[in-house]
């Protein structure tokens, strides 16, 4: 199920409520912390490597606490931070260059401090000499030379690898463990665990910012390794205790051979040094043992979370397969979960969307009343649409709306309720009831004017077959020769309707694979045929079409639109025009074929322009005699090519344009853009 944050290259799929999203915020909280970090240890060892070099000299005789971290390991310090910071903000290269001198500074000193040798690197940066009671001020402590080490090659791996591995985390547990030790020791005043060597006291600057490092770098990311960072804490806390009172046995001996007389009160009293030994041997036995459960118990802890994840896994690759938006919302109706399906959906983003109230996905008024659903139903426990499926309009981004329909379970959890909503789509299938109702009025008009435009000739010409009867029984032969005139005109008027119907059904049902078209070719042939139409000799036509312009259509419907708007052109022009005239011009416009035929014909009433491509409606009723379905005829011919066909009045007749897609101009552009690099 989509997460919070965007998906990033080889990240699994957690769904809702395994703890991921908790995993997440206690990250950036650590990396947070971090980042405090880091300009923590900046501003010390800016601070203190400010006050070694212009510093004057009795600032360090009054306060010598201040020149307790020395001048190297300040400017070390700055480095360090300034390493953590890359680090964090995901830049490790720089971080690189920053950590390997520390790297190397830190091996050098500790080397000093193991052979006793001197390779000349403490008065580097150091141009003055303070006489106060710690050691050589330019040469660092062993312990802080070896936390040096650790934390730098610590940060290094970390660098290296963009993420915490076991080795990066267990320099950083030691190295917390030995300055935690010495942080503790100078708030109980206990020497030993702060001056490994006498005379070498790690000072409790130095200290803190070793501690913080190393704690970031601990706890930032542990979880990756199948590590509970609550039993990384128990293991920090023991060590760290364990190291006390070992430095406490330590400084009790020390006291002891400084006064040589051993810690013994009365014979009939225990010695406390026995006393301390058997403490520490004790506490050492049982935290050992705490330790390995600790261990064991997180190894169990890591197979049954990683059996969870597995399962889990398998869960949301369903859950995210899947064609219908998938949404969870709390008792509030705040969004804690989507699918991708939901977010193609509504248009939204997975992290616009989480933390939203799912109110933003429906229009007015329910935007409003929504919360108020969702309260009525907590106290009453009656469902509108919880527990059952319900038709409702969504709003996407783009604040259009579309009908959905929404499924709506409730999930009860011992933290809580929740809502899971399955919605989908049913715009398409609103759209083909909609036709479908559409089709079905069309059927009955058709039904109901067919039936009434057939049956009125017939009925005509039974009558007028009784009247010939009569006048040819009477020999009236002028009136007989009327009549027959007026049945051969009926008859041709209903032939030519149904005509018009067959015509109708082939358009409906005629399944046609594309042809290449020659438009201008095409026109000619139609107006050959319809040259023996009446009116037509008076008629001037202009045709304006380049030759070689063709179409990857189907041929049949562009023929049949084409010779039903020049029929009408033909039928309907304006016997009082001195010169009728019919001008065809087409032409390539993107896609497309663009078709226009213009007439200064008698038009069309305003009345009637409204209905002017439904069926049975004629575009002048009192002029001409037609079925009122060749219009209809000319839009079903081209919305079945993807086209259009508008009308438009001019001053004198009319104006009609097909728009007729080029499916050879689409195939190109289609395969253009596949092998077009800059598309996409």
């Amino acid at each position: 199920m989509v997460r919070p944050h965007p998906r990033t290259v080889g990240e699994e799929s957690r769904p809702f409520g395994s703890g991921w999203e908790k995993r997440v915020v206690y990250d950036q909280a650590w990396r947070r912390f971090g980042l405090f970090t880091g300009w923590m240890c900046i501003l010390i060892g800016a601070c203190v490597l400010t006050l070694w070099i212009a510093a004057p000299d009795w600032t360090a005789l009054d306060f010598p606490v201040f020149f307790q971290m020395k001048a190297n390991t300040a400017l070390s310090m700055v480095g360090l931070g300034s390493a953590c910071l890359l680090i964090l903000k995901r830049r490790r290269r720089p971080a690189l260059f920053l950590l390997v001198p520390i790297l190397l500074f830190g091996l050098a000193a500790l080397y000093q401090h193991v052979f006793v040798a001197s390779l000349g690197i403490d008065q580097v940066l150091v141009s003055r000499t303070f006489e106060n009671s710690v050691d050589d001020h330019g040469r660092i402590p062993p312990n802080t030379a070896l936390c040096l080490v650790l934390t730098s090659l610590a940060m290094l791996l970390r660098a290296l690898r963009a993420r915490p591995d076991w080795w990066q985390t267990s320099l950083s547990f030691v190295c917390f463990t030995m300055t935690a030790a010495a942080v503790i020791g100078y708030m109980i005043a206990l020497n030993s665990a702060q001056d490994w060597i006498s005379g070498t006291r790690m000072s409790l600057q130095t200290a803190a910012c070793f501690m913080c490092l190393n704690l970031t770098f601990s706890f930032y990311g542990s979880p990756q390794l199948g590590i509970y960072r609550s039993v990384l804490a128990g293991l920090m806390a023991v060590s760290t205790y364990m190291i006390l009172l070992v430095f406490t046995y330590v400084e009790l001996t020390e006291i002891e051979q400084l006064y040589m007389m051993p810690l013994e009160l009365a014979p009939d009293q225990a010695n406390p040094r026995f006393t301390l030994s058997a403490l520490v041997i004790v506490t050492g036995i049982v935290y050992a043992a705490l330790i390995a459960y600790l261990f064991v118990a997180s190894r169990h802890g890591r197979r049954v979370q990683r059996a969870l994840s597995d399962q889990q896994s398998r869960f949301s690759a369903v859950v995210d397969a899947a064609a219908d938006g998938i949404i969870v919302i709390n008792s509030r109706g705040i969004i804690l979960s989507v699918n991708p399906a939901c977010t193609r959906l509504f248009g939204y983003s997975s992290a616009e969307l989480l933390g939203q109230n799912i109110s933003v996905l429906m229009p007015e008024p329910h935007r409003r009343a929504h919360d108020g659903y969702l309260a009525a139903y907590e106290r009453t426990g009656i469902a509108r649409v919880i527990g059952s499926g319900r038709e409702v309009e969504g709003r996407r981004k783009d604040g259009s709306l579309f009908p959905i329909d929404a499924s709506v379970v409730r999930i009860d959890l011992p933290d809580g309720t929740l809502y899971s909503g399955t919605l989908r789509d049913i715009s398409e299938r609103k759209a083909s009831e909609s036709a479908l109702l559409a089709a079905n009025a069309e059927l009955e008009e058709f039904a109901y004017r067919t039936s009434h435009d057939l049956r009125a000739p017939i009925a005509s010409a039974i009558g007028m077959t009784a009247i010939a009867r009569d006048m040819l029984a009477r020999q009236d032969m002028e009136r007989l020769d009327e009549t027959l005139q007026r049945m051969e005109t009926g008859f041709s008027r209903l032939d030519h309707l149904i005509h018009k119907i067959m015509l109708l059904t082939r358009t409906r049902l005629l399944a046609e694979d594309d042809a290449k078209v020659a438009i201008a070719p095409l026109v000619a042939d139609i107006l050959e045929t319809l040259n023996h139409t009446e009116g037509f000799s008076s008629i001037s036509f202009a045709v304006a079409i380049d030759p070689e312009l063709t179409i990857l259509n189907k041929p049949s419907r562009v023929a049949v639109a084409l010779a039903n708007l020049l029929s009408n052109a033909i039928k309907y022009r304006d016997p009082a025009e001195a010169q009728a005239s019919v001008e065809i011009r087409a032409a390539r416009v993107g896609k497309n074929v663009v078709v226009t035929i213009d007439d200064n014909g008698i038009g069309i009433e305003p009345a009637l322009r409204t209905n002017l491509f439904r069926m049975f409606v004629r575009m002048a009723p009192g002029n001409a005699a037609g079925s009122g379905l060749g219009l209809y005829i000319v839009k079903k011919s081209v919305e079945a090519m993807g086209g259009s066909v508008a009308y438009e009045p001019r001053e004198k007749g009319s104006r009609f344009t097909l728009v007729l897609p080029d499916r050879a101009m689409e195939a190109r552009t289609l395969h253009e853009d596949s092998f077009d690099p800059g598309r996409g």
